[in-house]
């Protein structure tokens, strides 16, 4: 919203409605109308998708510089992915068809809604990549840090079975990798939440070399 020209601001911000989502809630099921649509300011939310195996996974993360429900923006549509809410989100809730209304008054609003659902594909693509050739170490580090970012804060509230449900993995698999980790100094944990105590280090694991 911070990117929207004042005229576009003025023609939806008298509609919006400050909620909060809780970890865990479901924000739209697969195959469900997106009637409303979401703009949050904290917290975390990611889009899951069913692999032919039968294991959902995380695709992609919505956290404040994005948006649940945008596409909705051309006209009514149905949710393609899951999104289930990672940590309690705080957003601005306005109904689907205001949002389209206004959209096709303004311009610069439908192109900013574009522009943000391209950068959402590429983001879905690359996580769809990272599951099929990453590590689990590489791709826990990847999803901290991309959470970090999100939340922009180095203290993240996520448990470990939370994160093996992102990552469609064992949560033992999450608990060697995360002593591993908090062994090196790279994080801590304890009691559901995560501290990332060299954002430098864990970064370079993010990016190793799976040769």
């Amino acid at each position: 919203m911070a990117a929207l020209p004042g005229s576009a601001l003025s023609l939806i911000d008298h509609y919006f409605t400050c909620v909060s989502l809780a970890t865990g809630a479901i924000v739209y099921e697969v195959g469900e109308e997106i009637d409303r649509v979401y703009f949050p300011s904290s917290g975390v939310a990611s889009l899951q998708t069913v692999m032919k195996d039968g294991r959902a996974i995380d695709t992609a993360l919505v956290g404040r510089d994005g948006a649940l429900g945008a596409m909705a923006v051309h006209g009514p549509c149905r949710a393609a992915a899951k999104c289930v809410v990672r940590s309690t989100i705080t957003a601005f809730k306005i109904s689907a068809i205001k949002f389209r209304r206004a959209a096709a008054r303004e311009v610069a609003l439908q192109m900013i809604v574009n522009h943000y659902q391209d950068k959402l594909l590429s983001q879905t693509q690359a996580n769809a990549g990272r599951y099929a050739s990453l590590p689990i170490d590489q791709r826990l580090a990847a999803c901290l840090l991309e959470v970090s970012n999100l939340l922009a804060s180095e203290r993240i509230p996520l448990r470990q079975d939370t994160l093996a449900e992102m990552l469609a993995t064992r949560r033992t698999s999450v608990s060697g990798v995360g002593s591993k980790l908090k062994a090196a100094g790279v994080i801590d944990y304890s009691r559901g939440e995560i501290t990332i105590l060299d954002p430098a280090r864990l970064l370079k694991l993010s990016q190793q070399s799976t040769q």
